[in-house]
């Protein structure tokens, strides 16, 4: 999953610019209607590191894609839960995957991954706007052709999983697998709680 997805359409519906002291941000824009309702995918990238993400754009509010890896992160604005917002979201990427429209690029952002048995498991802590941690947690079945990942948020990066935002799984029983990812984790030194909070190492 160390992917950032990057939109590329063929024909851009705004490109905006910035010129300053910075680097040039270029920002895309994708209009679509899903369930009768008008969104807009928009994906900022520039030549150093950036905070943009991919937006989400709907009727009075904005959902963000941090890190790029087709998982909505965060409702910036709104009062959309993050679950629609995320079914929204993958509507956009695979409609874009099949017109050839969506291109994906390596990504070096740090993270912890490992694997149990016949589960592998990815930790990414970020930071809000707020200043407030919060932590996402996926699991994918490895052993399963059809490869499902269920993916959750801590959203307080307190080691307690508040909320499910993609797949089937129970949250109580993500909660036991995120423990042991988080041991895990500590064992190998890749994870530190600090106050009460999850740090990647």
């Amino acid at each position: 999953m160390k992917t950032k997805i990057y939109l590329i359409f063929s024909v851009f519906i705004a490109i905006l610019v910035i010129n300053a002291c910075s680097p040039k941000l270029q920002v895309f824009e994708h209009n679509f209607i899903y369930k009768g309702k008008h969104y807009i995918i928009r994906s900022a990238g520039k030549s150093q590191k950036t905070n943009f993400g991919n937006q989400l754009i709907g009727n009075k509010f904005l959902a963000v894609d941090i890190d790029q890896d087709r998982i909505i992160d965060e409702i910036v604005k709104g009062n959309i839960n993050l679950a629609f917002a995320q079914e929204v979201y993958d509507y956009c990427l695979q409609q874009l995957e099949k017109s050839g429209k969506l291109k994906e690029i390596k990504n070096s952002q740090r993270e912890y991954y490992t694997t149990i048995k016949n589960y592998s498991f990815i930790i990414k802590c970020f930071n809000c706007k707020n200043g407030k941690p919060f932590t996402q947690f996926s699991i994918t079945n490895i052993k399963s052709y059809k490869n499902i990942t269920n993916v959750f948020i801590d959203k307080n990066s307190d080691m307690t999983l508040d909320e499910r935002i993609k797949g089937n799984m129970q949250l109580k029983t993500a909660q036991k697998e995120y423990k042991k990812v988080i041991k895990k984790g500590i064992n190998r030194n890749k994870i530190i709680i600090k106050n009460g909070v999850l740090f990647l190492k």
